[in-house]
Formats: C-alpha cells, sequence, structure tokens
C-alpha cells in the first residue's frame, strides 16, 4: 500500500478510530523519548506524564464517559517539550520531541474534536524513520534516489507495515474494549520504537 492509500484510508476513519490509531503509534513512538531520557539528564518523573497523559486517552477511548481534562494533560507536557528543544542539536532529542508532537496533537484531538490530527501523526512517525536513514548516510544523493533509499530500507517497511497493520485492525475490529487492547500491546510493539530502538537492548 502507498502512501496516498494509506492515507486515503486514514481520512476515511471515524473520529474514535483516528484516535486509536494516533494511540497506537503514540505508544510506540514514545519508547524514543524513554531511550532519550535514559542516555540524559532528564528526571524519570517527567517522562511519566506523557505515559500517564497517554493511559488516560486509552481509558478514555475505552471508557467513553470517563471525564478527563485533556488540555491538562497537555499542558502538563509544555516543560519537558521546552527542555527537549534545548537540546535541538541531537537527533535523540529532536525524535523524543516527536514523539511529544504526536501526543500533543492526540490529546488536542481528545480535547477538541480536532480533525486531521491521525495523517499528522503518521507522517510524522514515517517522518522519523525517513531521517534516521538519512542520517546514517554520508552520501551525496539526488532527492529521487533519496526517496528511493528510504523507501527500500527495512525500517521504512516495517514502518508501512506497522501503520497498515493498525489500520486493519481498526477496520476488521473496530474499537470494542478487546480491540482497543490489542491497539495497545500493538501499539507497545515489544518495547522497539519506529526507529528499531529499544530499552531493552543489551
Amino acid at each position: 500500500m502507498n502512501e496516498q492509500q494509506r492515507e486515503s484510508r486514514i481520512h476515511a476513519l471515524s473520529e474514535r478510530d483516528a484516535q486509536a490509531f494516533m494511540a497506537a503509534l503514540a505508544e510506540r513512538m514514545l519508547i524514543n523519548l524513554h531511550f532519550y531520557v535514559a542516555l540524559s539528564e532528564l528526571e524519570q518523573k517527567q517522562v511519566k506524564r506523557a505515559d500517564n497523559a497517554l493511559g488516560l486517552v486509552w481509558e478514555a477511548l475505552m471508557t467513553p464517559q470517563a471525564q478527563i481534562d485533556f488540555l491538562l494533560q497537555e499542558e502538563k507536557l509544555a516543560a519537558l517539550e521546552e527542555r527537549l528543544a534545548e537540546d535541538e542539536d541531537s537527533f535523540g532529542a529532536r525524535m523524543a520531541g516527536d514523539a511529544l508532537m504526536a501526543l500533543s496533537t492526540l490529546l488536542e484531538s481528545m480535547a477538541t474534536d480536532r480533525k486531521g490530527g491521525a495523517v499528522e501523526v503518521s507522517r510524522l512517525s514515517a517522518h522519523g524513520v525517513a531521517q534516521l536513514v538519512m542520517m546514517q548516510s554520508d552520501e551525496a544523493l539526488a532527492e529521487s534516489e533519496w526517496q528511493q533509499r528510504i523507501d527500500a530500507h527495512p525500517l521504512m517497511a516495517d514502518e508501512c507495515d506497522f501503520q497498515d497493520g493498525i489500520l486493519d485492525a481498526l477496520y476488521e475490529a473496530g474499537t470494542s474494549r478487546e480491540a482497543l487492547k490489542m491497539l495497545r500491546r500493538m501499539g507497545q510493539n515489544d518495547g522497539v520504537s519506529n526507529l528499531g530502538l529499544s530499552l531493552n537492548d543489551d
């Protein structure tokens, strides 16, 4: 499935399904934040705010009657976002920042019913993979050659398979409580992020 087809499927999702899609992608991207924090001086309690906010999203999706102030949850992430922005020369900090951006987009959607966030998060996750592929090479390539290299990279193939898998699950099983639990497990991805990073590595 190409990018255009994938985005057409994302656009066709219901609001609730789109939020579940974003939650699954954010779940996997947040592993990059944990990885960065493990190698930096950031306090774990700052990352717990992100984990807690995402946990509340899953709770709200599973229990629609839950009353949660998602804008407040987004505000709690501001200090961490500012801290990551200070380390803008670090690729790890930028990818951790992208994870927070995905989460913030999701929280805004939960709070305001904002449309279009799911495509933004989809592109954000894939863009991080593309940036990693380009960073790992010191070759000077034309734009079309870079795109071919990125598209052929195993991490990008995995990214596409992951997003398509989440979409397939949503179209087949919807967002029942059990389906949402499955989506969250898929998002956790055995502790491996969209960049192939894992805290379980030795």
